[in-house]
């Protein structure tokens, strides 16, 4: 992919950004709508708190301010995903096969799984050994 200035950018660093603005656009409108509205319509909430001492400006800061968090949320999940599952790792060695760059970078994406091979046996076997043997 090319930048407007017409540099090389590698696709994954092309299109991370949007869906990483993506997620944290898409828990902000749904905390900003669906949560909303089920908490009017269905829930009474927003009438329970406006018989307090709460006005409806803290009301609406507050659903702000929790659509702000839900998106933060989203945006830090989205990247921790990008960055620790396997899925990504698998891109990487796919697309270096595909392309022909096989290179000593990609033995990393090796290790990850070597790594969670070696870790899901560990967890696996304690847990059939629970349920079965003790």
């Amino acid at each position: 992919m090319q930048t407007d200035d017409g540099r090389n950018v590698p696709y994954a660093a092309f299109i991370a950004p949007a869906l990483l603005a993506v997620a944290a656009m898409n828990g902000a409108i749904y905390g900003s709508t669906w949560n909303v509205f089920f908490k009017m319509q269905f829930a009474k909430l927003y009438e329970g708190m406006l018989a307090t001492s709460l006005g409806p400006l803290d009301v609406a800061l507050a659903e702000i301010s929790l659509a702000l968090a839900r998106g933060l949320l989203y945006a830090t999940g989205f990247l921790l995903v990008m960055q620790a599952l396997p899925l990504w790792h698998g891109v990487e060695l796919v697309r270096a096969l595909t392309t022909g760059q096989v290179d000593a970078g990609l033995l990393w994406h090796v290790l990850y799984y070597l790594v969670m091979i070696a870790f899901g046996l560990v967890l696996t076997t304690r847990r059939l050994r629970a349920l079965f043997l003790d």
